[in-house]
């Protein structure tokens, strides 16, 4: 295949234009990176499987504990008389039952580290065995409970059967 060196004081014509042009195009609405991740992902056995939660679930998990952190921590920093119904609900509750909300925000993480135990014996049981994978999966479900933990355990890893 001739190449098409105008400036080096070579003639170029019409021909060597679209053989090059042809030759070096790329197929069009195909990215390397992906095809090479997309057939690593068919090698793959499943043992590196993990999926980001929604943004909804991050959001709206990060907004809540938030919240309720600064409810239980910092209840004067929180505007309650511009949170309407909502915020009066609130101010009861700082006022009046400090110490179970306080008990309350201890159990939600609590209930937050038990899911994330519960993703690793998951992980174990899904034949996830990278340890970075199983990490990102603790994390995950750490910081957003059972939104993260509900993916994992939809994931069927489809194994063959063992003899």
């Amino acid at each position: 295949m001739r190449g098409c060196r105008a400036m080096e004081g070579f003639e170029c014509d019409q021909e060597d234009l679209e053989v090059n042009s042809i030759a070096n195009r790329k197929p069009i609405g195909t990215n390397a990176d992906q095809q090479q991740r997309a057939a690593a992902m068919a090698k793959s056995d499943g043992c590196e499987y993990f999926r980001r939660t929604s943004l909804f679930w991050i959001v709206s998990v990060t907004l809540a504990m938030g919240y309720f952190t600064c409810t239980v921590f910092v209840p004067e920093k929180i505007p309650f008389q511009y949170l309407g119904l909502f915020g009066s609900f609130c101010r009861y509750l700082v006022d009046n039952y400090a110490d179970i909300m306080y008990k309350g925000w201890w159990a939600a993480w609590a209930v937050h580290a038990f899911e994330a135990c519960v993703a690793l014996k998951v992980c174990s049981n899904k034949g996830i065995d990278n340890m970075a994978t199983r990490c990102l999966w603790f994390v995950q479900t750490f910081l957003f409970g059972f939104a993260s933990l509900s993916l994992l355990i939809k994931y069927d890893p489809k194994r063959p059967k063992q003899h």
